[in-house]
């Protein structure tokens, strides 16, 4: 297949290197990095070793057709991403999302539900210069259909195509038929980053700091309040911690269990992407495509998420303060 990495970071990179042992690709991206990428080829660290993968890439999508585009740029410069598509003519058959959030129901509306291929992944990256990306914390990836959908069939090829490829390089990936609900459960998991985004804590200071460990169990009740008045099936699922599911007795154990593997860790520990922005002095982070969200969803329930609104005001004061200076 002819991909499109639209907005090529890091997570969108190192898709994309994987993606290109089997299929035509092409990064689109800032500058800067594109010129790297073109001189040098995309260079690839981290959890799975290093490689140097020699893929095209791009600022300039004019014209051009693809079997398939997905979108990988921060969920808050979504509309004016595809606005910059549309004005270069570029055309897809299918459109995909590699975003945090509920991500699809922008590209629905847009394209429709027949164009959109659901897409889930649960990787972490981080730039670490122009052409090179450190693949910091490894997941699983879903791609496929949503629950509504009757009509499944080119789209689950595609799908089986994207999660083969990913396979053959090493990476859990699979199909799925209800990737609407999988990525509800990313979101729920999303939505615990606010303690560390309001706290400046990577993942490991989240559970062993006692207080910001006290912070993030709230969270997970809060989360858990507004999931189930949306009807989200809650059932055993790589993409949804165990903690959304264990009992408040199983839920401590587990979060104990997570306290001490990660006070008895000597690797880096990850610093989640909204945290890294915020270090960065960035203005706009994607507070609003998580936390937001989350808070609209439970307001419309008349449902109260006071731990989850506080980080998120904190959050959202740091942008401002960003935007100040």
């Amino acid at each position: 297949m002819k991909i499109a990495i639209i907005g090529a970071g890091a997570l969108g990179s190192l898709v994309g290197a994987y993606l290109s042992t089997q299929h035509q690709v092409l990064l689109y991206g800032r500058r800067e990095h594109v010129e790297a990428v073109n001189k040098d080829g995309l260079h690839t660290s981290g959890i799975r070793g290093e490689m140097v993968y020699d893929l095209p890439a791009t600022t300039d999508l004019r014209g051009q057709h693809f079997h398939l585009g997905i979108v990988g740029v921060k969920s808050y410069d979504t509309e004016r991403v595809l606005a910059d598509l549309e004005r270069q003519e570029a055309s897809f058959d299918y459109i995909a999302s590699i975003q945090n959030g509920l991500k699809d129901d922008v590209l629905i509306q847009r394209f429709g539900i027949e164009r959109v291929l659901g897409c889930v992944v649960d990787e972490a990256a981080k730039m670490v210069a122009p052409g090179r990306v450190c693949y910091t914390n490894n997941g699983c990836s879903y791609f496929g259909t949503f629950t509504s959908e009757n009509e499944r069939g080119i789209k689950t090829a595609v799908a089986k195509s994207l999660s083969e490829t990913l396979q053959h390089s090493g990476l859990t990936a699979n199909v799925a038929e209800n990737v609407d609900t999988i990525t509800w459960y990313k979101f729920m998991g999303a939505n615990t980053v606010c303690v560390s985004g309001a706290l400046d804590l990577n993942a490991a200071q989240k559970f062993t700091n006692p207080y910001a460990r006290s912070l993030f169990v709230r969270t997970i009740d809060e989360i858990l309040a507004v999931a189930n008045a949306e009807g989200i099936p809650l059932t055993p699922h790589p993409m949804l911690s165990q903690v959304f599911l264990a009992e408040a007795a199983g839920r401590k154990e587990l979060i104990d269990t997570l306290t001490r593997k990660h006070e008895q860790s000597t690797s880096e520990p990850h610093v989640p992407s909204l945290v890294q922005d915020l270090r960065k002095r960035k203005a706009i982070t994607e507070a609003d495509d998580t936390m937001g969200i989350l808070l609209k969803h439970a307001a419309t329930h008349g449902i109260r998420i006071p731990t989850i609104e506080t980080c998120y005001q904190i959050i959202k004061a740091k942008e401002f303060r960003n935007h100040s200076k």
